[in-house]
């Protein structure tokens, strides 16, 4: 699991700036601590989530849970960031679901990357 940390600078002091001034935002890739990769895995279980990005905020060294695109909202992320990591985690999922739901059959070569706008470098 990775993640993109939306980082607080002097020019961004409140939270809501990720929402309200976007451009201030400082955006850099960040390991997810085991803790919190477990603690979002029961409610992607409960609402029966393949995948889902998880809007978390640091307050202080404690993580507090916003919210869950169950649509998996990360592209802004990536691109402040300079890394497609989500992306190619999602493509292997995608690719992943595909190959079980046909079973020992293969199809046609696809680029996922390409159709979901990835590649970017990162």
């Amino acid at each position: 699991m990775a993640t993109i940390d939306p980082g607080v600078s002097e020019n961004t002091p409140i939270p809501e700036d990720v929402w309200t001034r976007p451009d201030t935002v400082a955006v850099r890739r960040a390991a997810v601590p085991d803790a919190v990769a477990s603690a979002v895995r029961a409610p992607a279980a409960g609402l029966g989530l393949v995948h889902g990005a998880f809007d978390l905020l640091r307050a202080g060294d404690e993580p507090v849970f916003l919210e869950v695109n169950a649509h998996g909202d990360w592209d802004w992320f990536e691109r402040r960031a300079g890394t497609d990591v989500v992306t190619r985690a999602v493509v292997r999922t995608v690719r992943d679901l595909h190959r079980s739901v046909l079973g020992g059959t293969r199809p046609a070569a696809v680029s996922l990357l390409a159709f979901l706008g990835a590649g970017r470098g990162g």
